[in-house]
């Protein structure tokens, strides 16, 4: 628990000193915290002005006071306080479907998730090669999401924008390429201070890897470190540790003899995998965007705990929609004020005399909520707050048949419990080589972590013994706006009445921002923010990788969507994320199914040489029905084949082929 808070840096430019020599007679009967004006019952003494005390006061009672600051102007004897800023981040995501895309061939797929601005016209800005590209004006539905296609792009490394909007980079890459048959799955991450430790699953033609591996880490498109072995098991997976001590993004190049392939470390950049302390109730509670360890989840993102405290009020759970906290001494009065930033709600409930371990339930709504304290506890103020991430309760299921033949058209069923309206839902079906360096839910996760910093950064959790009277500020003729948000305060201070001030101010929960009258704010837009370069991914390929479908489509209940995968071989990802506009609400899952037929083969060989080169290549065959023959003939001559390990095969040898390799040579 922090330090009680030291008086001589008490500044607080919301606090406007009206008469100094009665401030100074109040002393310590007033004291300021970051989110609370405390009023002690020797207030009414010293101040001698009972009339101005707000009439919901009895001051017969002689009961202390706790104001909250975030809700309206408190006018009071000698002081004005302004409402305390309550920082938002509107939640806005944008993200492609792949990291990298096949110059002149594919189509970049761009996704706009903002559903506080429904029907509004975006600025989408692209930087090719971090010069400034194109403009593209961009209209979201009423759900407030667009897909927005870009085709004929030349090679080179892009970044994405929405103009004005303060938030991280899409970044991908246009190059000629292809990908390996070699999938490598990331089943499980656990970030321990600055090592991941992860399990991967490797497969090559639908068949698990048995053999040893090299991974690889790459960070922003440069490889660091050196390569290490990994063993991996009869069912393919294999377990090992990576540093990751630098800005980030990160991502893993595996290599299997002569095939590779690439495992994004989505969230890995450094703001978002760091720990933010979301709580000092009783124990310090963590938040990150890669799983901690014994970390609960929610919405793609994990709170675990990092210790004990002694703080009065404990809370144990911050993932759900109630909370429960805790008294661990006697309380004497108790000012509790629920946050909900998104539907702009503000609850605010006042206890007295609370006994120790009397728990007190709380109800949470949207996304996430700040639980704010300010209390009265033997005779001292204290105040505390906590951020409580709350589970989606929109629910979507995605049936997927377990397999399909290659080019055969299949039903995707999508269902939700939601059926009085239309959900929208982003549909993905694609390889499952390509590698996607973020997801809608992981952009919307890191601006709500990006909003509890701010909240954070202002927040306080202590004994408070600031007094209003230390706070030297000298009224203006005039308040000065503060800084732009999505919504507008208009003050006037030269009001010449307390009455004429109150009707001079607007208030909008959630910003506490201010404007002078007259302006209307347009789309809710912030100042851009630069990342590091993109991830550059290693050009050893074998096989161009297809995105099957990406389509925005509504579900009112239920939909069935066809889906035709490609002629090859392999396993397919399908995405899907849910977005409930009304309830600020979504929910992403994955399913996946194989394309795959009892006998299949792939040939390899150099797509260009000089006459009269030697080409050595690769054939690659799997036969699930039991013994097959292989021949490869070139101008109608058989070439011979060799196994691996230097056999030869003989021309109409009948092999028990099972994922098996042969060596071409001249």
């Amino acid at each position: 628990m922090k330090e009680p808070q030291n008086e001589l840096s008490s500044f607080d430019a919301s606090v406007i000193i009206s008469d100094h020599t009665l401030l100074q007679k109040i002393g310590d009967a007033a004291l300021l915290g970051s989110h609370f004006l405390f009023l002690t019952p020797d207030w009414y003494r010293r101040t001698g002005l009972l009339d101005l005390i707000a009439p919901r006061v009895d001051p017969s009672l002689q009961e202390p006071i706790i104001m909250f600051r975030g809700k309206r102007w408190i006018h009071l004897a000698g002081m004005q306080i302004a409402p305390s800023t309550l920082p938002d981040l509107p939640l806005v995501s944008l993200s492609c479907d792949k990291q990298l895309y096949r110059s002149h061939h594919d189509t970049i797929r761009l996704l706009i998730v903002a559903p506080h601005a429904p029907g509004t016209r975006q600025s989408l800005q692209l930087f090719f090669n971090d010069s400034h590209y194109a403009d593209y004006t961009v209209d979201l539905d009423r759900h407030g999401m667009a897909l927005w296609p870009i085709q004929d792009l030349p090679e080179g490394m892009y970044k994405a924008r929405i103009d004005g909007v303060e938030m991280d980079d899409c970044l991908f890459e246009v190059a000629e390429y292809r990908l390996a048959p070699l999938n490598v799955e990331l089943v499980s991450q656990e970030l321990q201070g600055d090592s991941l430790h992860f399990e991967l699953t490797v497969t090559t033609f639908q068949q698990p890897y048995t053999a040893q591996i090299e991974v690889e880490l790459q960070e922003r498109g440069q490889r660091i470190g050196s390569r290490f072995k990994l063993g991996c098991d009869r069912e393919g997976r294999c377990q090992g540790s990576v540093k990751l001590d630098g800005e980030g993004p990160y991502a893993l190049n595996i290599y299997a003899k002569d095939r590779t392939a690439t495992v994004a470390l989505k969230a890995s950049e450094k703001p978002r995998r760091e720990t933010l302390t979301i709580s000092e109730l009783g124990s310090i509670q963590v938040l990150s965007l890669l799983p901690l360890p014994r970390a609960e989840t929610a919405r793609g993102m994990y709170v675990g705990k990092g210790g004990q405290n002694t703080a009065p009020f404990q809370v144990q759970k911050l993932i759900g929609h109630e909370v429960v906290i805790t008294p661990r001494v006697p309380v004497d009065a108790l000012s509790l004020v629920v946050v909900d930033p998104q539907h702009e709600k503000i609850t605010e409930t006042t206890y007295n005399h609370i006994k120790a371990n009397e728990p007190l339930h709380i109800q949470t709504s949207g996304p996430y909520a700040l639980v704010f304290l300010g209390a009265i506890l033997d005779d001292r103020c204290w105040e505390g707050w906590c951020a409580v991430i709350n589970p989606s309760l929109l629910q979507l299921e995605c049936q997927v048949p377990a397999e399909t033949r290659p080019g055969t058209p299949i039903k995707l069923g999508l269902k939700t419990n939601v059926t009085d309206r239309p959900i929208a839902v982003q549909l993905i079906v694609k390889d499952q080589r390509v590698v996607a360096p973020t997801d809608p839910q992981v952009e919307l996760a890191a601006r709500i972590k990006g909003s509890l910093e701010k909240w954070a950064q202002q927040s306080y959790t202590g004994y408070v013994e600031r007094q209003v009277s230390n706070v030297i500020r000298p009224l203006p003729p005039r308040m000065q706006a503060f800084s732009a948000g999505t919504r507008f305060l208009r003050a006037t201070a030269s009001s010449s009445s307390s009455e004429e001030r109150e009707r001079g101010v607007m208030y909008s929960m959630g910003m506490g921002t201010q404007q002078p009258a007259g302006l209307v704010p347009e789309a809710p837009m912030m100042s851009g923010a630069l990342l590091p370069s993109p991830l550059e991914l290693p050009r050893v390929r074998m096989q161009f990788p297809e995105v099957v479908f990406n389509q925005l489509i509504e579900v009112e209940g239920t939909a069935e969507v066809e889906v035709k995968p490609g002629e090859g071989l392999g396993r397919y990802t399908v995405e899907a994320f849910a977005l409930d506009r009304e309830n600020f609400d979504w929910q992403r899952i994955e399913a996946s199914f194989e394309v795959t037929q009892p006998l299949a083969g792939e040939l390899t060989v150099a797509p260009f040489v000089l006459p009269g080169d030697a080409v050595l290549g690769r054939l690659d065959i799997l036969s699930t029905r039991g013994e097959a023959t292989a021949e490869v003939q070139v101008n109608g001559q058989s070439v011979p084949l060799w196994f691996e390990d230097g056999r030869r095969v003989e021309p109409g040898q009948s092999l028990s082929w099972l994922n098996t390799s042969a060596i071409l040579k001249p």
